[in-house]
């Protein structure tokens, strides 16, 4: 599957004839999210130290969070150009934490958020129903992550960000094990110099591994989201 093609698909969808008609601010991010099979992979243990791993992201990420047992958990976000990152970050941790082949079902909304929501738990605004209401569809579907725009006016952009979840999906796919490693220090920020010291494999192979896991699409479908989202920010303002 080429990036080509997804910029092909959201050039011919109406997202920019029709910004002129959005007046609502993209305010916030809700993330829902469930380890799927976690107790038939994982032992306790194992568990317990993984959802350590993911609330230090979350914390990381300025996030207001809560998780129940250690395999689902619900997260706002106050600065939604950050989210798609930080969600590569809680998949890759996931991923990479062990060779059975793990995986996390994801649903990323974007909305409007009260600024002075501390607990989400009994909300009835749209950011949070509807981004709810998305995750649990995807629970007989395939595909296991999804960017939901959850306010009624953004509908007619939902074509460009719904392109950019199936593609994110399709590369977390094809990752193996040992990528996923590679792919979570390359989020985190560290070059490929520091990932051969951290991984002990010499530089070359750390690059062969780099070209393998599609980096390039990676960054790319990042910097589309944060177009796609400038665009709608803008034009609110």
């Amino acid at each position: 599957m080429n990036l080509a093609l997804l910029y092909i698909y959201i050039d011919y969808s109406p997202i920019k004839a029709n910004f002129a008609k959005i007046p609502v601010m993209i305010s916030a991010s809700f993330i829902t999210a469930d380890i799927a099979n976690s107790t038939q992979i994982f032992s306790s243990k194992e568990m317990e130290s993984l959802a350590g791993e993911l609330k230090s992201i979350l914390t990381e990420g300025d996030c207001i969070y809560t998780f129940s047992r250690f395999d689902s958990f619900q997260a706002l976000q106050r600065d939604p150009l950050k989210s798609l990152e930080l969600i590569m970050q809680l998949r890759c941790a996931v991923r990479k934490s062990s060779s059975r082949k793990p995986d996390i079902r994801i649903c990323l909304g974007l909305g409007m958020a009260d600024p002075g929501v501390r607990d989400f738990t009994f909300l009835k605004d749209d950011l949070f129903v509807n981004t709810g209401r998305e995750f649990d569809k995807m629970a007989t579907g395939k595909q296991w992550l999804r960017i939901k725009l959850t306010e009624a006016e953004d509908q007619h952009l939902q074509p460009g960000f719904t392109a950019s979840g199936l593609f994110l999906d399709y590369l977390f796919r094809r990752l193996t094990y040992k990528q996923s490693q590679i792919l979570f220090e390359l989020l985190r920020g560290h070059p490929q110099t520091v990932i051969a010291r951290l991984q002990n494999k010499s530089l070359p192979t750390i690059n062969k591994q780099v070209k393998a896991l599609s980096w390039d699409n990676f960054r790319s479908l990042g910097l589309l989201y944060r177009e796609l989202l400038q665009n709608r920010l803008q034009d609110a303002i």
